[in-house]
Formats: structure tokens, sequence, C-alpha cells
């Protein structure tokens, strides 16, 4: 999805790879965003509520293998980091975890 698209619906939302979809997160304002999530909630249920047992199953499968497979991937980019790759990673997600909760700490105060 081209940048500045929007995702209109939790497929194109799916669709979009992490990075688009983190950088158009955090283009909207919190409020864009709870209504962003809750409209994809409320899609997202109704897909549900409109699948029958057996593709519910399907689905549960899917969404486990696909888990695991993330999961794999994850360990072996890990893995197959140098030293300071690992230890850059882990200062990037430090940094993002401390802007998240400077976010959060100064939404609600």
């Amino acid at each position: 999805m081209p940048l500045g698209a929007s995702a209109q619906s939790i497929d194109d939302l799916e669709r979009m790879t992490p990075e688009d979809r983190r950088e158009y997160l955090e283009s909207m304002s919190k409020e864009e965003r709870a209504a962003k999530r809750e409209e994809w909630r409320a899609q997202a249920r109704d897909r549900w509520d409109s699948m029958s047992d057996e593709e519910r199953a399907e689905a549960k499968t899917r969404h486990q293998e696909r888990k695991e497979q993330k999961r794999a991937d994850r360990k072996a980019r890990w893995e197959s980091m140098s030293d300071e790759d690992r230890e850059a990673a882990k200062q990037r997600m430090q940094d993002r975890r401390k802007k998240v909760r400077e976010t959060s700490s100064s939404d609600s105060g």
C-alpha cells in the first residue's frame, strides 16, 4: 500500500508490511487510532460471526500456524545477527517501549 494511503478495512491493514502498518498507525492521533481500532474490531467480529464452525476451526489453525511461523522467523533472524546488530536491535526495542510509555503517560495526565 503506498505511503499516505489509508487502511479502510481490516484486510487492508493485514496486507501492509509491519513497517508500513507501524508508520500508518503512528501517523494518526491517539483518537484516530482508537476509532480505527474499534472499526477494525467490529469488522473482525462481523467476519467471525458470519463463519461456520468449520471455517472458524480452519481460521484458528491458520492463525496458529502464522503465529508459529512468525516466531520461528524472528528466532532465525535474531540468531543470524551479529552481536553488534543484536545490541542495536535491543536498543531500538527499548527506545520504542520508552516512547510508548511516554506517550501513554502524557495522554493520561
